[in-house]
């Protein structure tokens, strides 16, 4: 076990606590001499890897089919589409030679797929018996970032799931959008414990060459928004340009329809962000490579160091280890990825340094646990990571006034016979990531709040919300609002217009855009986010 880095960060400082938890809890290290491309070390690999297995298992229920296609992209499929190479040609990292051999034609490293993969689609679509065909990769992409980079979030080698789809009709590829974000409900609502707003993207800030692109912003604790889906309907643009094509039951030619969608380690930075707290990562179960750790408590040396009372607390310690054992093989054997930590630390350095890497339940056994003459009798206490602290603690004057009047939203930890571990462990996992979606959702909800003016806006920004605004259009006129709103909220403050969620029905009767002339007022037509972002 590593010495224990110093970690007690007041997550209210986000950008000091997201730089610091990542080095401290061993999720990655930036010193790789390559402007932002950490390595990600086994800790924060691993759960990156249980995210990405998520997405593959939705997808395999979706008969979406896995597979992998080559890093190296030629440049002559990416200038096939030119709004699609006009998205990404200042990213792209160029390899031009081969060894010492200067190659014929430029080679970029996948910024993203769909050239490469639509190239071959053209050749394994020929009938539409051969639709839909639906696959996807967990690749890495390369984006030359020219921005400040941000480990996780703004990187310029980016390990992601990607999924591509080709349809029959137009209907088709709609349904197939939406049984996508039935996915990615489940992997990051039900499973890690995390919401975000639903957003339509703005024509001018669509993906390259779509129809329309749909995105998942989730809200940070800073009050930024971080893009952690995106998912594109690409009409039939890309399949004419590739020439994707298949010959109906009627022997017509037609165009299929296509669609597109991707998670990355951007989902992985907004759930530790979300859930983690000011002594650490709060790991949702399903991702964390430990669940559940065991941790033996060594008896107090006797006052009188007799040979009898020395024998009497090394028995004592003796049983508590079996004890302990035997606990640690219950878990595992009930499914749990469990671990025992015997090592010679003390146990407030034991519970603070897997405290510290989110382990979502520790069981505790000392020596009262194990005084029982009935070994049925024996107990432990479980303590689950989000637990209920005592309000305050490690807390002084305003801080600790601001705790004790915050409401307890955590887990509290109780005594249970180790007979029951198994069952009671379960229950407590289950319980954990109820709790943080619980808490996650009221987070989210805090932090959206409806304005009217731009002034409540620059208001509700400052501290750290995201304004529902009523705005006139998605298109050049919107464009021209937007440009209005970034101008008077300054360079401070750099706010912008996310898009706009269809499930919101709030009449918009008698409403003007937020950010009509002063002498033009424009008719409202949509509830619009303004919110800065990553």
């Amino acid at each position: 076990m590593s010495d224990l880095v110093e970690f007690n960060k007041d997550k209210s400082d986000f950008a000091k606590w997201y730089d610091t938890i990542l080095i401290a809890a061993d999720i990655l290290d930036k010193r790789y001499p390559v402007k932002g491309m950490p390595v990600m070390k086994p800790a924060g690999w691993y759960i990156h890897e249980k995210i990405m297995r998520l997405a593959e298992d939705e997808w395999e229920k979706q008969g979406i089919d896995k597979c992998q296609f080559p890093t190296l992209i030629p440049e002559t499929f990416l200038t096939k589409e030119e709004e699609h190479v006009a998205g990404f040609e200042k990213e792209c990292f160029w390899v031009t030679k081969g060894g010492l051999n200067t190659l014929d034609i430029r080679l970029a490293l996948r910024p993203t797929s769909e050239t490469a993969m639509y190239s071959m689609f053209s050749l394994w679509v020929r009938s539409y018996a051969d639709l839909p065909l639906k696959v996807h990769q967990s690749c890495n992409v390369f984006r030359y970032e020219t921005k400040s980079t941000k480990p996780l979030i703004r990187v310029r080698e980016i390990p992601w799931n990607e999924a591509h789809t080709a349809h029959a009709t137009a209907e088709d590829a709609e349904e197939n959008l939406r049984q996508a974000w039935v996915g990615y409900d489940e992997v990051i609502n039900r499973q890690l414990g995390f919401y975000g707003l639903v957003l339509r993207r703005p024509e001018w800030d669509k993906f390259a060459g779509s129809i329309y692109t749909e995105v998942l912003d989730t809200i940070m604790p800073c009050g930024r928004v971080l893009q952690t889906v995106g998912a594109h309907n690409l009409g039939q643009k890309f399949a004419k340009v590739f020439d994707i094509k298949y010959q109906t039951e009627d022997n017509r030619e037609e165009y299929a329809h296509m669609t597109c969608y991707g998670i990355s380690t951007r989902v992985m930075a907004a759930c530790l962000s979300i859930h983690g707290d000011d002594r650490g990562l709060v790991l949702p179960p399903v991702i964390a490579k430990v669940q559940a750790v065991v941790i033996p408590i060594k008896p107090k040396q006797p006052a009188e160091k007799t040979e009898e009372n020395i024998a009497a607390a090394e028995a004592s310690w003796q049983k508590i280890l079996a004890s302990s054992k035997k606990i640690t093989a219950a878990l595992q054997a009930a499914g749990i990825r469990a671990k025992l930590d015997d090592s010679d630390r003390t146990p407030g350095f034991k519970y603070a340094h897997w405290e510290l890497r989110g382990i979502p339940l520790r069981v505790e056994v000392g020596p009262r646990d194990v005084d029982h003459e009935d070994e049925a009798e024996f107990e432990c206490m479980m303590v689950p990571r989000n637990n209920n602290m005592p309000a305050g603690k490690g807390k002084k004057g305003k801080q600790a006034k601001q705790a004790a009047e915050t409401p307890q939203t955590g887990l509290d930890k109780r005594l249970v016979k180790q007979a029951d571990i198994a069952a009671e462990a379960h229950k407590f996992l289950d319980d954990i990531i109820d709790k943080l979606r619980d808490e996650a959702q009221r987070q989210h909800n805090e932090r959206v709040v409806k304005c009217f003016r731009l002034s409540d806006v620059k208001k509700a920004m400052k501290k750290g919300k995201v304004a529902l605004v009523p705005f006139c259009d998605m298109g050049d006129k919107g464009k021209q609002a937007e440009d209005r709103i970034r101008e008077y909220l300054g360079a401070d403050l750099p706010g912008e217009v996310r898009g706009w969620d269809p499930r919101i029905t709030d009449s918009l009767e008698g409403k003007t855009c937020i950010a009509s002339k002063p002498d033009e007022p424009d008719a409202a037509h949509y509830w619009a986010y303004i919110a800065r972002a990553y």
